[in-house]
């Protein structure tokens, strides 16, 4: 587990709440985590399996009862969630303007031009 000095005194036993890899099943220690934003006792974590790189977003809450965590398995690292996390919402025209503009004919070409 990477070492953060932000991190809170409870990071560690947070990330031992994600016990294992939901894509290989392998248990998750050791495990790469990062802290994307941190609020007294709830903690958004981005975790990656060592074997199957495998990207999980975690919720954790700390209680008075224990510790509570909602996992979500992800494509994006954890530089696209950092990027991401404080940008609006996509609107409903915006998605859209964009399933209509990759229905176009031309739409492939553009990317592929946009590529290279």
């Amino acid at each position: 587990m990477e070492n953060l000095d932000n991190s809170p005194y409870f990071f560690e036993d947070e990330v031992k709440v994600i016990a294992y890899c939901p894509v290989c099943e392998t248990d998750i220690n050791p495990i790469k985590a990062k802290i994307v934003e941190n609020k007294e006792d709830l903690n958004l974590v981005h975790l990656q399996c060592n074997k199957c790189k495998g990207n999980i977003l975690a919720l954790i809450l700390k209680t008075t009862n224990g510790l509570s965590s909602i996992g979500l398995m992800t494509d994006l690292n954890y530089n696209d969630i950092f990027y991401f996390k404080d940008k609006g919402r996509v609107s409903d025209d915006e998605v859209i303007n964009f399933h209509k503009k990759i229905r176009q004919k031309d739409f492939s070409k553009q990317v592929i031009n946009q590529i290279n």
